[in-house]
Formats: structure tokens, C-alpha cells, sequence
């Protein structure tokens, strides 16, 4: 990864989807997120436009779709909070230390150095 602010967060297999999410509720040509590939790879873009004549063709499997996206959507929140919560503790742990480090702890608040 060349940029810090590029944090890996899904590991996606041969013949799976991403992006769904940007397609029902984004803008139409923005993508919140940014997809590289490890080896040579083909992929297929959906438009929302495409999407809806999917939708008309094939209603059942887009439902499916839904669902599976819904389920994906939940689970990245809670990965989302997961990793914020690791981030506060390592946070505080860190201000903790600092504070520790550079405080003399035989000497009282009301002491003067």
C-alpha cells in the first residue's frame, strides 16, 4: 500500500461483487471506495441504468442481491465500529503512557516543580 490513508479492508474471491451499495443509494459515477487487485483481473461495471434493466430482467435474483447486500452492509458497520473501538484504546493507552512517562509521580498537583 503506497498511501497510509489506504487501509485493506475486504479480501474479495473470483466471481464475487462490490460496489452495490454505491449503485442503490450513491450518486451515480461516485464510488466511496477503491478496489486493486493482487493478480491480472477482468471486471464487469454496472451502471445504476444497467442495474435497472437487471432488475426488470431478473427481480428475484436482484431481491437476493438486496438481502446479501443488506447483510454485508450490517456486518461492515460492525467491523467499522470494531476497529474505532480499537483505535480509542490504543488512543487513550498511548496518552496514558505519554502522561505517565512525563509525569514525576512522587510529587503532588499542588506541589510546585
Amino acid at each position: 500500500l503506497s498511501d497510509f490513508n489506504e487501509i485493506p479492508f475486504l479480501a474479495i474471491q473470483e466471481g464475487n461483487y462490490f460496489g452495490e451499495l454505491d449503485v442503490f443509494f450513491g450518486d451515480e459515477g461516485k464510488r466511496r471506495f477503491t478496489c486493486r487487485a493482487k493478480t491480472d483481473s477482468e471486471v464487469l461495471v454496472l451502471g445504476l441504468s444497467d442495474f435497472l434493466i437487471l432488475l426488470e430482467k431478473y427481480p428475484a435474483q436482484v431481491q437476493q442481491l438486496f438481502k446479501n447486500s443488506n447483510k454485508r452492509f450490517k456486518q461492515t458497520v460492525k467491523d467499522q465500529n470494531k476497529v474505532r473501538k480499537r483505535i480509542r484504546k490504543s488512543i487513550f493507552n498511548i496518552a496514558t503512557f505519554t502522561f505517565e512517562k512525563n509525569s514525576d509521580s512522587s510529587q503532588s498537583i499542588d506541589e510546585e516543580p
